[in-house]
């Protein structure tokens, strides 16, 4: 039949939070269903023809197993590459470090159906984002009884820049397909059908970790607008803890722990924690004004975190005096989405797993927000419509009209804009640099692709900055960490001695690879290049020492070995002999 939702209460004051038995007309759901996938498609219509960039690259273009559609059971059972292997550097040519199995078909499916077009994989991604628009409506309709209200949040849901970073980047298709599994989960435990809520519960762990969020939602939805209905409470639970368990458990046989080390120490625990205010601060802003959205944002836990607990308490007040200003119904509704908001960002403001860029700059992803953001138009949904209808009775209808119809066409057009940065790694990385300029691996990844376009000055000096500021984190690290600095250091290096090569420049060149030696001088690489440079220089010497360093490191390395031999043949009787 068709989707269960609830009539429109008279009364504008009182809506009641949930409501069953009534069912929306097939019509009206089609043009919901319309409505929401017509304004899903237009808000990304500019993204379809963007490359693959960045992660896309890695997950699939660079993804071995992409073809193999063979052996799909065993993705489960075999452990991924873990990120402790990953080179120092952040090593771009490995493929996909999680375990996320469900992630890893989904994307040989695509390949199958698709190849390596980019604009088949982006017409999936907008399928998930407007999939998930009209399960916020359905969900939301279902808690309120009010369909219109429900089409307005779900509406902005799908046209709010912040999800630019989901849909616009074919990678981003993790967050769509575990929130589609969250949401779907979620409504059919709302529709009292567990046993297929649990099913997407399944489903998503296996596709995403942050899936983890849906049974503390159906708790949060007991506890608040069903908590004069405890009796059967914990059998409807039951089945989301026995299935937590179980894959955590799975986790455990398969990576050989349940999740990665959490606390290196205490003090940065507790530097983290004084941080946590920032982020939840820092998200509610891009909710609100979303101006600066850029990939790879960040969190510098070293800042001062006096004015984030301050801004906290603040909010924390703000909102006390809103659920008060409310009516009991709606306050309850407006604290459902502030929990919703605050139990999707938990397992992003690195607590749980911290997720560290360099030194003490902590990932703040605008893609964590994709989920939260329904829960946050809740609240203002909520409490903006009671406002509206308390001071301009007469004309409210009007009014909510203006400025959801003002809200929706910034957002759509801001959206339309952002896609545009993910056309190319160039102008990705150029808008994280311009407000990421302490994050020395975003300037290493635009002067990397710099170079690949040719553009060797600009190159030059955004690796040279690279170098700047990596050597500073080095300098700073413990030692067990400097490895990881030294990593990044090789590759812009190496890079930088390219270019130089590039630009006739073999001197410099030299310069960067005796910087690149003084690191790791066992690198045969490193001292084959150096062999190469000397034999354009006509320093048939420092070539042969060089090559023969080189053979002399690594005895297995093909390419050192034959440059020796060849210049010993060409070389046959060199007065240096």
């Amino acid at each position: 039949g068709t989707p269960a939702a609830c009539a429109r209460t008279k009364c504008p004051g009182r809506h009641p939070p949930v409501r069953k038995g009534l069912r929306m007309t097939s019509s009206v759901f089609k043009g919901v269903v319309l409505t929401l996938s017509a304004l899903g498609i237009l808000a990304y219509s500019n993204a379809v023809r963007n490359p693959f960039v960045h992660d896309d690259v890695v997950f699939i273009r660079q993804n071995p197993a992409i073809a193999d559609l063979k052996n799909l059971a065993a993705v489960f059972v075999q452990s991924p590459v873990p990120p402790e292997a990953l080179s120092a550097a952040g090593d771009l040519n490995i493929a996909n470090p999680y375990y996320r199995p469900v992630l890893e078909i989904l994307y040989r499916l695509q390949y199958r159906a698709f190849g390596f077009e980019p604009a088949g994989y982006h017409v999936v991604n907008m399928a998930f984002h407007v999939a998930n628009g009209i399960l916020i409506f359905l969900i939301f309709s279902c808690l309120t009884g009010r369909p219109r209200f429900s089409w307005g949040i779900a509406a902005l849901f799908l046209l709010h820049p912040v999800q630019s970073e989901s849909v616009a980047c074919v990678a981003g298709i993790s967050n769509l397909v575990f929130s589609f599994c969250v949401l779907a989960g979620f409504y059919c435990y709302l529709r009292a059908r567990r046993g297929r809520a649990l099913a997407f519960f399944v489903i998503g762990l296996f596709a995403e970790e942050q899936a983890i969020i849906l049974p503390f939602l159906a708790v949060w939805y007991e506890c608040l607008l069903r908590r004069h209905q405890s009796q059967g409470r914990t059998v409807r639970l039951a089945g989301f803890a026995l299935a937590t368990a179980g894959y955590f458990l799975w986790r455990k046989l398969i990576l050989g722990g349940f999740l990665p080390p959490l606390i290196p120490n205490w003090g940065e625990l507790l530097l983290r924690i004084a941080a946590v205010p920032r982020m939840i601060l820092t998200d509610l802003r891009l909710l609100i004004l979303p101006y600066d959205l850029h990939y790879y944002r960040s969190v510098d836990i070293l800042a001062p975190a006096l004015w984030g607990w301050a801004g906290l308490l603040v909010l924390c007040f703000f909102c006390y005096r809103v659920v008060r200003f409310l009516p009991k119904e709606q306050a309850l509704l407006f604290l459902f989405g502030a929990g919703w908001f605050l139990i999707g960002i938990f397992p992003t403001v690195n607590l749980v797993v911290p997720l560290v860029y360099e030194y003490s700059l902590l990932a703040a992803f605008e893609h964590f927000l994709y989920l939260p953001l329904a829960g946050f138009l809740l609240c203002a949904f909520t409490a903006g419509d009671h406002v509206i209808r308390r001071y301009f009775l007469k004309n409210s209808r009007r009014i909510k009209t203006i400025v959801f119809s003002v809200a929706a066409l910034a957002c759509m057009l801001t959206t339309l804009s952002q896609n545009r940065f993910w056309a190319g790694e160039i102008p990705l990385f150029e808008r994280v640099v311009a407000y990421e300029p302490r994050l020395g691996r975003a300037r290493l990844l635009l002067g990397k692709a710099y170079y690949e376009r040719g553009a060797h000055d600009q190159a030059v000096g955004e690796l040279t900055k690279t170098v700047h500021i990596m050597r500073e984190y080095e300098k700073k690290a413990a030692a067990a960490v400097r490895p990881f600095y030294q990593g990044f250091l090789k590759e812009s290096l190496a890079l930088l001695a390219q270019c130089a090569e590039a630009q006739g420049d073999l001197a410099q060149a030299i310069t960067h690879d005796q910087a690149l030696l003084e690191l790791f001088p066992r690198d045969a690489a490193v001292w084959n290049n150096m062999g190469i440079i000397f034999v354009r220089l006509e320093d048939w010497y420092e070539a042969l020492r060089h090559f023969t360093e080189a053979v002399k490191i690594d005895p297995e390395n093909e390419t050192a070995r034959q440059n020796l031999e060849r210049l010993k043949q060409q070389r046959a009787t060199p007065p240096l002999f």
